[in-house]
């Protein structure tokens, strides 16, 4: 079903702020800090007679009036899995930061922000795909995965360079800086993920720990471990190894009823996040193109290392890992922080949030990966009717719920109600400073992504396989160039 609403909130703007003068008996003034570390960006502060205040980065960004012109968002977005803001302030921290950001940017740029609400990605990427093959402008921007959804939309060519619109900081803290920095090619990028969308931080694949269970299987302090560096996939393979369950006797292992080491669903996402976060690299790009060399021996030796940790869970609906988790019957668990934040809020023993084990002890950092399949992806329609409101507000909202949306989100809402322990916090910290995203997550040459993770996670052999989708991995690649350049 789709669901279309807008706001115009100056007459309520006005009415707060005659209020607030009545009962303060002082002038409004803007409360946004315009500080990059977001938590203080709502603190009001009043400062003393004949000192400076602080200028806020809102108070000298160019002025604009867009005329009450609509700016219309089309994605999918639900009650858990939140992108857009209901209409009104419901007590919900996330909702009511995203209303606060639309309304404040709506008063002091003039422009009425309009969401378009579809139930799934296919129906976006259908919507916004007849529109631009009809000439219409209907939507400026496009708020939805990337895999199966907007990589769609730019193998279609109707996805507008990010490249040419004004305004638009990519680099800047408030994108995503990793997703800009690997797979813009040749100065071009179609798809990008920012602070817009709140669903940027629930996209990275994380592992969690039953603390009840860490104890009665004394294993070590765990966020002690991952803080030294010495989270590897020795010791996670030494930790699961052989603790296996079958908690009903029936002479066979399901999900619903006993018990695994490590909770997972059984697809790419899993190899691949596991892959890339010993250090596998599943694409990179070279002289102006992309490569694909998947057929290394380090390649091969890490696949085969990963095979000998990761056993396949079986279950008859992924939703059976979750639960699995809740009721302490696994000891870990891996999947994107979106599911962590859905099924894992009311459990009743305590967890913990860690990365996915590095290689060993040399490996420099942890590496989270980003789901692609999670609806936080941007792009804009080739369409688009006024590439300069279009740029201009992208930017104005990504800046602003970096600054407002991302406290409430990641501070309040993770740190607060997720994560069960202080040490947690910089690992949290950690984990979101160090995710990692490529061009074949993205586009899946030849579909050789989703086969490393498949091989990985289900055991299949790897060298053979990969020998009959070389030439199709190819052909993707030089498919994918002449659209980037077209």
């Amino acid at each position: 079903m789709k669901s279309r609403y807008n706001r115009n909130v100056l007459l309520l703007t006005a009415l707060l702020c005659v209020l607030a003068m009545a009962s303060c008996g002082e002038n409004p003034k803007d409360s946004t800090g315009g500080s990059a570390q977001g938590t203080q960006a709502n603190r009001e502060t009043t400062e003393p007679a004949g000192e400076e205040t602080e200028i806020s980065y809102w108070d000298t960004v160019e002025q604009k009036d867009f005329g009450g012109k609509n700016f219309t968002i089309i994605g999918v977005h639900n009650a858990i899995r939140q992108n857009f803001p209901d209409a009104e302030l419901v007590g919900d921290t996330v909702n009511d930061a995203l209303l606060e950001r639309d309304n404040y940017l709506s008063e002091k740029f003039h422009v009425t922000i309009v969401y378009e609400n579809e139930e799934n990605a296919e129906k976006v990427c259908t919507t916004v795909r007849n529109s631009v093959l009809a000439d219409e402008s209907n939507y400026h921007v496009v708020n939805v995965r990337m895999k199966e959804g907007l990589n769609k939309l730019m193998g279609q060519k109707v996805l507008y360079d990010l490249t040419e619109l004004p305004y638009l900081n990519l680099n800047s803290a408030w994108w995503s800086t990793n997703l800009y920095e690997n797979t813009l090619l040749n100065g071009h990028i179609y798809i990008m993920m920012s602070d817009l969308s709140p669903q940027k931080y629930s996209a990275p694949y994380v592992m969690a720990f039953n603390q009840r269970l860490a104890e009665e299987y004394d294993l070590p302090d765990m966020y002690d471990l991952v803080m030294d560096g010495k989270w590897t996939l020795d010791q996670f393979e030494a930790m699961t190894k052989g603790l296996e369950q079958d908690l009903n006797g029936d002479g066979k292992m399901d999900a619903e009823h006993d018990f695994y080491s490590y909770a997972h669903v059984n697809s790419s996402i899993t190899g691949n996040a596991h892959f890339v976060g010993a250090g596998g690299i599943l694409s990179q790009t070279e002289g102006g193109s992309v490569a694909v060399n998947l057929s290394t021996q380090k390649t091969a030796d890490l696949v085969e290392r990963l095979q000998t940790i990761l056993t396949a869970v079986k279950y008859t609906d992924m939703a059976e890992n979750n639960t699995m988790f809740v009721e302490d019957r696994a000891l870990f668990y891996g999947n994107s922080m979106t599911d962590v934040l859905e099924y894992f809020r009311d459990m009743k023993s305590d967890y913990g949030i860690i990365p996915v084990p590095k290689l060993d002890e040399e490996q420099e950092s942890y590496y989270a990966y980003i789901n692609p399949w999670v609806d936080c992806g941007i792009s804009v329609p080739l369409t688009c009717d006024d590439l300069e409101m279009t740029g201009f507000m992208m930017e104005m909202m990504s800046r602003r719920s970096y600054e407002t949306v991302r406290p409430a989100l990641y501070d309040n809402l993770i740190m607060q109600k997720i994560t069960r322990s202080e040490k947690n916090i910089p690992i949290m910290d950690m984990l979101f400073d160090s995710t990692v995203f490529d061009l074949n997550s993205l586009y899946e040459f030849g579909q050789s992504a989703k086969f490393l993770g498949e091989c990985i996670v289900n055991n299949r052999e790897f060298a053979s396989g990969l020998a009959k989708i070389e030439k199709a991995v190819q052909k993707d690649i030089t498919q994918f160039m002449e659209n980037i350049e077209s």
